[in-house]
């Protein structure tokens, strides 16, 4: 069994969706507390609890907020990608979030 036991969902994600999440069906990812403690302490991402680890309950975070990079963003394809091939979950939600904003940008 993965030592992955924090849930992690995308910024649209509210309390309200919790009882329809299914750790199985690929919605989100999972992280375990090293990089949740990794993401943080880099700042690039910041995450917010939406609901607290207990026993025999997964943590839940979201993404609150992503840092820009700014003059970078031509440049971070590349590591990127490979982070996501390492199984950086964090990287894998960065992308899902990226590919929500740019749809929702585009239904405007």
């Amino acid at each position: 069994m993965s030592n992955k036991g924090i849930c992690l969902v995308s910024s649209a994600t509210e309390l309200i969706d919790l009882p329809n999440l299914r750790c199985c069906d690929g919605s989100h990812a999972h992280i375990s507390n090293v990089e949740l403690t990794d993401g943080r302490s880099r700042k690039r991402i910041e995450l917010g609890w939406l609901r607290e680890p207990a026993p025999h309950v997964k943590g839940v975070v979201r993404q609150v907020r992503e840092f820009p990079f700014r003059g970078l963003s031509c440049q971070v394809g590349g590591p990127l990608a490979v982070a996501i091939h390492e199984g950086n979950e964090i990287s894998r939600v960065l992308v899902a979030e990226i590919k929500r904003k740019r749809l929702q940008g585009a239904q405007r």
